[in-house]
């Protein structure tokens, strides 16, 4: 790589350590507003909101055992974080391992622990789903907001090698996560929802099936990035710059693209959380 393809390289790494010190600190101050939204409904809102009764629900709740590994893994990331912005050297690697604890950690607080334990099979399954989301949701937004954003400053041959390279290294990142995602998701819909006809008769059944609608929709976008669009990059690469035109063409397409994919997956996002809210069929 050229001196400027290296120096684009060392920004993008500091953009996404600086999106990753926002985010370990948007993740702690949500884990805050739960905790106290916890204890507000554990006492039935008839209580005023102390410490004692915080201390209650954090120290002696499966679910406040949860958040406590939440806020202990994202207050640790956004330390991480900040050492890999200033490129201290292993960072990266504290980094992915305190994520990874930050995001598996995720269904000890939701439906998954009413089972009574961490090991429990949907806690599992719910793991193996918000890590495979999050992977998959992650690492795009990743590359539509950092790499293909930042790309301009790179000449056009450099800048379709980059781009080249950083989507065929995404597409079997995206396909395990989305397939992990889908299979811990379906088993874990079957033992929540109970009977078929929990999907229309209720209301969790109902917006889980708008979320399942949703994810077909990111899945069709994504499958055409796939085969249609991350192929027409690769020609480009070896025909260099007297082509510029055929090479601004595919990035158009991939970034337009590739917004509309982020666009639905915050739709999917969305309606989890109102799905998140309600009550499961089987309760």
């Amino acid at each position: 790589m050229d001196q400027v393809t290296v120096a684009w390289c060392e920004a993008v790494e500091r953009k996404l350590a600086l999106q990753g010190i926002i985010a370990g600190f948007l993740l702690v101050a949500c884990d805050l507003g739960r905790v106290w939204h916890q204890t507000y409904a554990f006492f039935g809102g008839f209580e005023p909101i102390t410490l004692e009764a915080i201390r209650t629900i954090t120290n002696e709740t499966l679910w406040g055992s949860g958040w406590k590994l939440q806020v202990i893994a994202a207050t640790f990331a956004v330390i991480a974080f900040v050492a890999a912005y200033w490129s201290c050297p292993a960072a990266w690697l504290f980094t992915w391992l305190l994520v990874i604890v930050a995001t598996i950690s995720r269904p000890l607080t939701g439906h998954a622990v009413e089972q009574g334990s961490w090991l429990s099979l949907p806690a599992i399954l719910q793991a193996v789903h918000v890590m495979g989301a999050a992977t998959w949701i992650g690492t795009l937004g990743t590359v539509v907001f950092v790499g293909l954003r930042h790309v301009a400053c790179l000449d056009p041959r450099n800048r379709v090698r980059v781009v080249a390279v950083v989507v065929n290294a995404f597409s079997p990142v995206a396909l395990t996560a989305a397939t992990a995602l889908f299979i811990a998701g379906t088993a874990t819909s079957f033992m929540y929802l109970g009977s078929p006809g929990a999907i229309i008769g209720t209301t969790y059944g109902r917006v889980l099936l708008a979320k399942l609608l949703g994810f077909m929709a990111v899945v069709a976008v994504g499958f055409f990035n796939w085969q249609r669009v991350r192929p027409s990059l690769d020609p480009v690469v070896d025909v260099g710059m007297s082509h510029g035109s055929v090479t601004s063409v595919a990035e158009a397409l991939l970034w337009r693209s590739a917004c509309f994919e982020v666009a639905l997956a915050a739709i999917v996002l969305v309606i989890t959380a109102v799905l998140v809210t309600l009550p499961m069929p089987m309760g």
